[in-house]
């Protein structure tokens, strides 16, 4: 359930074919507060017929588990998922930093973002952390960096990505990896 390389997936079923045993990644969207009450996304890749023997317990653990086929397949909508969830924040960060230079409070901006069609659990959800400049832990800086890092070394070379793979992995080298991914607003704002 980690979120490794596709390829690196692929190469532990293969391993573990060989080993007679059956292997599934089975990755997860959804930090603490989703795994705490079932709520995560869980893509799965792998052979259909232990997909199907999994699902019960899969269906345990998450609110949805997605069979997206073959060894690899998981892992990749993973990297996907978290390309989209890197590009997120930081572009909600670069929104409240240019907000504040035009004047507009975190606040004001917090509630205008929440209340138009581009507002989101996820946002919502990080805005006491952003008002009080405290980060604690939900999903890593690091783990986000290493994300986007797996993400390039699988192909994507978009506008988007690289800024954030570069974003990310500065903020990682200042120090800020051990806190959530939305102190990349700290870095930013320099």
């Amino acid at each position: 359930m980690s979120t490794i390389a596709p390829e690196t997936s692929r190469f532990l079923a293969e391993q573990a074919k060989k080993a007679g045993l059956r292997f599934l990644d089975a990755t997860v969207s959804g930090s603490v507060g989703p795994a705490k009450e079932a709520q995560l996304v869980i893509m799965v890749g792998g052979e259909k017929a232990d997909y199907d023997e999994a699902k019960p317990l899969l269906d345990k653990l998450g609110k949805a588990a997605i069979y997206l086929g073959p060894n690899g397949a998981g892992t990749s909508a993973k990297l996907a998922i978290n390309l989209l969830l890197g590009i997120t924040v930081q572009g909600v960060s670069e929104t409240l930093l240019f907000a504040r230079s035009l004047g507009i409070e975190t606040e004001q901006m917090l509630e205008i973002i929440s209340q138009s069609a581009v507002g989101t659990p996820l946002i919502r959800g990080k805005a006491a952390s952003i008002l009080a400049d405290d980060y604690p832990a939900a999903f890593a800086l690091k783990h986000m960096a290493k994300d986007l890092r797996l993400a390039r070394e699988a192909g994507v070379s978009t506008p988007l990505a690289e800024s954030a793979q570069a974003t990310y992995h500065q903020a990682l080298e200042e120090g800020l990896g051990e806190l959530d991914l939305m102190a990349i607003l700290r870095h930013l704002q320099g």
